[in-house]
């Protein structure tokens, strides 16, 4: 009876993949924290100790604040998906299998002994 060929594992190139998305949210994460943490030290200069000159100048600091904000809180939410599925790629990366059989069968010609193999 004939062995059909090992089949590849792909853990390795998902892992690679996975490891790449999360490195690419990682990099967008401090991006849109910086835009934010910027708008935040826009609303200090604009108004310093939340002292604003005019209604105006109050209305853009509020929502300069709010948008830095948000924007920060975005960063740290890609930050830390990015991080996890940095991980995640660098375990499948590490823990890929080389080609091999996933099905064993070894016969002793010795003995009587017979063992069968199964890898997952």
């Amino acid at each position: 009876m004939p062995m059909e060929p090992a089949q590849e594992s792909h853990r390795k190139r998902h892992g690679v993949i996975l490891g790449g998305v999360g490195v690419a949210a990682l990099i967008v994460a401090v991006v849109v924290f910086e835009v934010g943490t910027s708008k935040i030290d826009d609303e200090h200069a604009l108004c310093p100790g939340h002292l604003c000159a005019s209604d105006a100048d109050t209305a853009k600091a509020n929502s300069l604040r709010d948008d830095g904000r948000t924007l920060r809180g975005v960063g740290i939410g890609m930050g830390i998906g990015g991080a996890v599925l940095a991980a995640a790629g660098t375990y499948l990366f590490l823990t890929s299998r080389h080609e091999s059989s996933p099905v064993a069968l070894h016969l002793d010609r010795q003995g009587a002994a017979v063992s069968y193999t199964v890898g997952f």
